[in-house]
């Protein structure tokens, strides 16, 4: 009878000729603690940046850097609402640390607020629109319920299950036409950084 092996024996018999590139892992692990980088700044909005991707040792600073890039890009979409123009304000505020431009940097961060503004004011029209077009199916459906049960019946629009069809197809709809749109500034962005690295 053959002898049964363990999980981790199997394991480690496979992986037996594969050894790690400690330079990728090396790597990897720059790039993350420039991605935390980005935490602490969202803890600690003073925090200098500039100042702790500069103590990084030389040979790795530039993956550092490219860490943190990657999560101020990540940050950088779509508001869903108006509070979300804060992230804007610290992605913006973040990237003298990784781009020198800043001239070029405070002119794009007010085009993309004019730009965030405008995509939440469609947003926010067409969701009032949508409303105001389902309002009067939905007072019929309302004064169906109440001769019904013998008492008033309020639908919420949101709760109906055609409106929130119509208004999830619109709403992707919308969002895929500003994120096209947008994806130019983060390739922008990135001509931006690679002149910086």
């Amino acid at each position: 009878m053959g002898e049964i092996k363990s999980a981790l024996e199997l394991a480690l018999e496979r992986t037996a000729g594969i050894k790690s590139d400690p330079d990728a892992l090396r790597t990897k692990e720059a790039k993350d603690r420039g991605k935390r980088l980005f935490a602490r700044l969202r803890e600690e909005p003073t925090f200098d940046i500039a100042g702790a991707i500069k103590a990084e040792e030389k040979s790795e600073r530039n993956w550092v850097k490219e860490g943190f890039f990657d999560v101020l890009l990540a940050n950088l979409t779509l508001p869903s609402s108006r509070n979300d123009l804060d992230n804007l304000d610290l992605v913006m505020n973040a990237l003298p640390a990784v781009i020198r431009d800043q001239g070029t940097i405070k002119t794009l961060g007010a085009q993309i607020r004019q730009f965030f503004e405008q995509y939440l004011g469609d947003r926010e029209q067409l969701i009032e629109g949508l409303r105001a077009q389902f309002e009067p199916r939905l007072r019929e459906r309302e004064q169906a319920l109440a001769q019904q049960y013998g008492r008033p019946v309020r639908i919420d629009p949101a709760s109906d299950p055609e409106f929130a069809k119509v208004l999830q197809e619109n709403l992707g709809s919308l969002q895929a036409r500003y994120r096209e749109a947008f994806a130019q500034v983060h390739e922008q962005l990135w001509t931006m950084y690679e002149r910086n690295v």
